[in-house]
């Protein structure tokens, strides 16, 4: 029986993966944050990465749904920008970024850089909180997604 994230799947043997999602967490402040202090709950920065199978639909376009999509459903977005992104390996994607409001916390900030590797969209959605996001921070942050390369095929198996 296959494992698949750490479960046994007995799945028909004509399934095929057609979306993988992954969540990253950073750990929660240490009690010296001055953040803690003050008990307002800090927004710990997360990575979530989504890939799944869009066959032949442009990138441009893709991009456009997602953007749609944010905008309809992100209560009190604000800041949004779209722009060309590359990548270290040469290839060519889109980075979506926008503030909103966190209750009781404070202003948060999204990327999603997202990247297409033949049939295969690739969703990198960062969330940080906007009053730690220095000018060091944001760069660091945009050479993490650019080092971001496909591995062989670029398929989902």
């Amino acid at each position: 029986m296959p494992v698949h994230a750490g479960l046994h799947l007995a799945l028909p043997p004509e399934f095929t993966i057609d979306q993988t999602m992954v969540s990253f967490r950073a750990p929660p402040p240490t009690v010296g944050d001055p953040r803690v202090m003050q008990k307002q709950t800090p927004i710990r920065p997360s990575l979530i990465v989504h890939r799944r199978d869009v066959g032949d639909v442009a990138l441009e376009i893709l991009a456009g749904e997602i953007t749609a999509e944010l905008v309809q459903s992100v209560g009190g977005l604000s800041g949004l920008t779209t722009e060309a992104f590359s990548y270290d390996d040469g290839d060519l994607g889109i980075i979506i970024s926008f503030d909103f409001a966190v209750p009781e916390v404070m202003t948060a900030r999204q990327y999603h850089v997202v990247r297409k590797d033949g049939p295969i969209l690739t969703t990198l959605t960062l969330t940080v909180d906007k009053l730690t996001l220095t000018d060091t921070a944001k760069t660091r942050w945009l050479a993490f997604f650019a080092a971001v390369a496909r591995d062989g095929t670029g398929a989902l198996a």
